[in-house]
Order: C-alpha cells, then sequence, then structure tokens
C-alpha cells in the first residue's frame, strides 16, 4: 500500500523505510522542518531531564556543556525517544508511556515534594505545559528553547502529486500539530475530494480527533493506533 508521511525529513526517512520493510509504498512530504536555535543550556544545576520529542537528545548533546549532563537521570515521552537518548550517550534514560500526560504523571511520582530541578530542552511551541505540572507538585522544570518545528507549506502542486501517488492509500498523523497542518493545507488547495479516499491512521486519540476537526469533510476515516507509538500505527495500515 502506498503510504504518505509528512514528518520532518529525517524521521519521514526512519519511518519510510520501516515501511518498505513490511512492503509497503512511502510517499515522502516533509511537512514540518526542523530548526536548531542554538540557545545556551541555562545556568545552575540540574536533578535530571525531560524529553518530549526525539529530535532533543542529539540536539541538545551537541550543544557545548552537553556532554557534561548525559549521566543525569532522563526522562523521555516514549519509547522512541528513549531509543534516541541512548544514541545520544545518555545512560540513565527511563521511557514514560508515549504520552506527554503519562510522562507527567510520571515526574509526579518521582519527583513530587523533592524541590528537584529538571531541564527540559524542547521545542518552540510545546503543547503540554509541564511547568504547570510541576509547579503544582513541588518541583521546577527549566524550559529552554533548543530547537523550532516550522510548519511547511509544499504548494498546491507538490500536495496535489503527492495525494494522487498515494492514491487510496494511507496517511501517517505523528503528532496533533501535523495533523492540523495538514487538514489546513488540504482545505487551502482545495484537495478535499483527492484526499477523501485516503485513511488516515493517528498515533494517539487526541492526534485523531485534531484531524477531525481540521479536515474539510466529515466522511474521513481516521483510525487511531492501541498504543502510542509507530508500531501501532503500522498494524493498522490495509484495514
Amino acid at each position: 500500500m502506498h503510504v504518505l508521511v509528512i514528518r520532518e525529513e529525517s524521521a519521514s526517512r526512519k519511518t519510510a523505510q520501516r515501511l518498505r520493510a513490511a512492503s509497503h509504498v512511502p510517499v515522502i512530504l516533509p511537512l514540518m522542518r526542523i530548526v536548531p536555535r542554538g540557545t545556551a543550556i541555562p545556568d545552575g544545576t540540574f536533578d535530571a531531564i525531560v524529553f518530549t520529542s526525539a529530535f532533543a537528545p542529539a540536539l541538545f548533546s551537541g550543544l557545548r556543556d552537553g556532554e557534561s549532563l548525559l549521566r543525569l537521570p532522563v526522562f523521555c515521552v516514549g519509547d522512541a525517544t528513549a531509543s534516541a537518548a541512548r544514541e545520544a550517550g545518555f545512560e540513565n534514560i527511563n521511557s514514560c508511556g508515549g504520552s506527554a500526560q503519562a510522562l507527567a504523571d510520571q515526574l509526579v511520582r518521582v519527583m513530587k515534594d523533592t524541590g528537584a530541578r529538571i531541564l527540559y530542552p524542547g521545542a518552540r511551541d510545546k503543547a503540554f505545559d509541564l511547568v504547570a505540572v510541576a509547579a503544582d507538585s513541588g518541583f521546577t522544570i527549566a524550559e529552554f528553547e533548543l530547537y523550532g518545528a516550522d510548519l511547511v507549506d509544499p504548494g498546491q502542486v507538490a500536495l496535489a502529486s503527492a495525494l494522487r501517488e498515494t492514491g487510496n492509500g494511507a496517511v501517517l498523523l505523528h503528532s496533533a500539530r501535523s495533523a492540523q497542518h495538514l487538514g489546513h493545507l488540504i482545505e487551502k488547495h482545495q484537495l478535499g475530494a483527492q484526499a477523501a479516499s485516503l485513511t488516515f491512521i493517528a498515533i494517539s486519540e487526541n492526534v485523531a480527533m485534531t484531524a477531525k476537526g481540521a479536515l474539510p469533510a466529515e466522511n474521513f476515516l481516521v483510525l487511531v493506533a492501541k498504543l502510542p507509538e509507530e508500531d501501532a500505527m503500522l498494524a493498522l495500515i490495509g484495514t
């Protein structure tokens, strides 16, 4: 089956490899671009680090003084991010269930009323407020902008071509932001008819709800992975 992948380019390539291994045909059209911000690590000492995307560990470890923090406990939003942290050289890694809420719950269980200071290097646009969670639970989150995830409009011709190539296949939606953006582009470029035959596969219920609200008609088929991970998304292709 042809499968449209709209992730950032390097992430799309990894997903494409997995699709080919499963005898599917990837159609890659990145709708997001990762832009490192080069922000310096905040001053002071930290008790742990939080990562909510697989882009963050490598970018962080490449910063000046980033390597000095590799031995701190790391809390990752899910297995893919945990794997990226391991590849970046981190040693004490906790994978926290695949959602921001599960990550927040784990932090509260471990850090509640400890007064710990946790470093949170992440994107400019954050979908979940960990700072508020920490403030209510007796520890501190120190955020800093590690990168921007900039949305990309490839234009009507490129999007129409990708939808046409995907045919009656599937679209993988890895985040609510990308689902919202794709829906906006389909409506903006008046491509609802071309997209109507596709099956949209969301990594979570929240992403599915965002997709349903963003797509320009109510009859689009949106499936939800049983677990918030790519394996569960791929298992739905062709169902």
